[in-house]
């Protein structure tokens, strides 16, 4: 979803930017949402969530201020970083992708507070300026942190420590002998979990299936290994 204003021709000639409050409030309030949903109710101070979307794509979130009504994360490709550490700290930094997002509570709405290197991002630039920001540069950062959450919580995933995974250690720790008997093993796969609990997959939520798939393991005397 785009939360640009339209850019009107007035007499074949383009308007200079001029901010949209409404279009800015409705970007910041859609992204507070999507923030409450990746930080999955954590709320207190150096809370940390990582979850990943691929092998070389992966994402920490890390609360790093708390106060009353506002709370400050810190976002970042976390793949990436690791990737970057031959490379000169300038690059590197302008190619890590990583933002400082401060949320109001009391008016559920997130911003941008930094970006890579740039702070205290302007509602307008004129164009040219000497850091080459676009006119509409608080919009773009804003936006571009809409669909970066839009596409974590798409597809991303997370590892997630089950409460119950003890009793499958239990049920295991005693196994017949392999050369008593064939033995027979449970294999579990792409689970296809989500970076939140209430993700879907074909209709149906996977953290569950997945529990009551362990679950029935742990209760059938006749699986030896997973």
């Amino acid at each position: 979803m785009s939360f640009f204003p339209n850019r009107a021709l007035v007499n074949g000639v383009r308007k200079n930017y001029q901010p949209t409050l409404v279009s800015l409030m409705t970007l910041c309030a859609n992204n507070y949402m999507l923030l409450l949903k990746v930080l999955a109710g954590k709320s207190t101070l150096d809370e940390t969530r990582h979850f990943f979307i691929s092998d070389s794509l992966s994402y920490q979130v890390t609360i790093t201020e708390v106060t009353r009504y506002t709370s400050v994360i810190s976002f970042e490709q976390e793949s990436l970083r690791h990737s970057l550490k031959n490379i000169p700290g300038v690059v590197a930094s302008a190619l890590h992708p990583r933002m400082t997002i401060r949320l109001y509570h009391d008016a559920r709405m997130a911003e941008v507070l930094a970006t890579q290197d740039i702070r205290q991002v302007k509602p307008r630039y004129d164009y040219p300026n000497s850091q080459m920001h676009q006119q509409d540069e608080k919009q773009q950062t804003n936006q571009f942190l809409n669909e970066w959450l839009h596409l974590c919580l798409r597809l991303g995933q997370v590892n997630v420590e089950l409460q119950f995974y003890f009793i499958i250690i239990m049920n295991m720790s005693n196994p017949t002998p392999i050369k008593d008997k064939a033995i027979v093993l449970a294999q579990i796969t792409d689970s296809h979990l989500f970076s939140s609990r209430d993700g879907m997959h074909h209709g149906h939520n996977v953290f569950e299936n997945l529990k009551k798939v362990l679950l029935s393991i742990c209760h059938n005397p006749k699986i030896d290994y997973v």
